[in-house]
């Protein structure tokens, strides 16, 4: 069975005095609330022996290894803002200087609320837009498609490209 767990900077067990003590000075000020689906212990509890004696969150630094699936983490931190991440290191980051970071291991998909149909796709190898039926795509060598809705028109430098081609043809 998992367990929710949280660890601050200000408070950490320690193995000499046999429970948690306070940290006088922290370096920063930090609060972390997580979910580790493997029952391991947060920085407030007894560590287990072994190079990673506690679970901070992600599946990276969690004493059960490989089989890290099962985290979620928010955590507040002093200088870096407010950080939410998952399994595989999928982040969402709102920082102290303004801006707003979203670090995937996949795919970036932006969706309204109501629809199963992504707005925005980013991924490594091509980005895509979708509105209304029209479409913006861009793949990794650098080219473009955009596909016009029904009854739309491609605009570039203020050409109208569909018009121009249908004066061609």
């Amino acid at each position: 069975m998992g367990r929710i767990n949280g660890a601050n900077s200000d408070y950490q067990y320690s193995v000499e005095a046999g429970g948690i003590t306070e940290v006088a000075s922290p370096d920063q000020l930090t609060l972390s609330i997580y979910l580790c689906a493997h029952n391991m212990p947060s920085a407030i509890e007894p560590p287990l022996a072994g190079e990673q004696p506690w679970c901070h969150g992600t599946s990276a630094p969690c004493p059960a290894g490989n089989a890290g699936d099962g985290h979620a983490l928010i955590r507040l931190h002093e200088t870096e803002g407010i950080q939410l991440e998952t399994n595989n290191h999928t982040r969402l980051i709102v920082d102290q200087q303004g801006k707003i970071i979203l670090a995937a291991q996949d795919r970036v998909e932006i969706r309204q609320a109501d629809s199963e149909q992504p707005l925005l796709t980013i991924a490594q190898d091509e980005m895509q837009m979708n509105i209304n039926g029209a479409t913006i795509s861009i793949d990794k060598q650098g080219n473009i498609n955009l596909k016009p809705g029904r009854g739309g028109t491609v605009r570039v430098d203020d050409i109208d490209l569909v018009a121009r081609l249908n004066e061609l043809s």
